[in-house]
């Protein structure tokens, strides 16, 4: 009886785990992540982390909560697993910025970044409480960066250049590397990217 109840548990949470793009690999070690960035997702990632041994984090998805994505990423770093962005796959915004808690980002794909931004505003909110939120969210994208050992002169860049529609687009690894080599958070030696504009 208790075996059965316990095997109906661990499918639950398998089931679970599955429907929020979360799978683990016992024979490679490896988690695979995948679809729309939520805390929901970040959970499920974070149980399978807790639970075994990962070494390899295979992330793609087309972004989705600018915090999840950044919650994933901190979990990836203590998790102490390398990222893999598979060939023919993107991992867009809030699966991007999860790509950078790895020790080591390897992208055969494509990692897009853009700045945050809101789907809607309240009408009873001032402009001031507007910019105030935007204000919040792009310094918690330089002290992500800085956790990362990321330059944060990439968050310069990502809130410059893009928009909810303009990616910075960097398909290699080694462009993630030269974003890490600087002595000092505010310092790079220059990294390789694209624009992408779908406005």
């Amino acid at each position: 009886m208790f075996k059965s109840i316990l095997t109906t548990i661990v499918l639950l949470i398998t089931a679970n785990n599955a429907s929020a793009g979360v799978n683990y690999d016992p024979v490679t070690r490896s988690l695979e992540v995948s679809g729309y960035t939520t805390m929901r997702q970040v959970q499920a990632a974070n149980l399978e982390m807790r639970s075994n041994e990962v070494l390899t984090v295979i992330l793609s998805g087309p972004g989705g909560d600018y915090y999840a994505g950044m919650a994933l990423g901190r979990a990836i770093r203590k998790e102490g697993a390398n990222v893999i962005i598979p060939e023919n796959s993107t991992c867009v915004s809030a699966c991007a910025f999860a790509a950078l808690g790895g020790e080591r980002v390897i992208v055969d794909g494509e990692l897009w970044f853009h700045a945050p931004y809101l789907t809607m505003a309240p009408t009873n909110v001032t402009i001031l409480d507007i910019a105030h939120k935007f204000g919040i969210a792009y310094l918690d994208m330089s002290v992500y960066l800085s956790e990362q050992s990321i330059s944060i002169l990439l968050a310069n860049d990502i809130i410059r250049r893009t928009s909810t529609c303009k990616f910075i687009v960097v398909d290699s690894g080694e462009e993630i590397t030269k974003l890490r080599s600087g002595e000092f958070p505010h310092t790079h030696t220059g990294y390789n990217y694209k624009i992408l504009d779908n406005c």
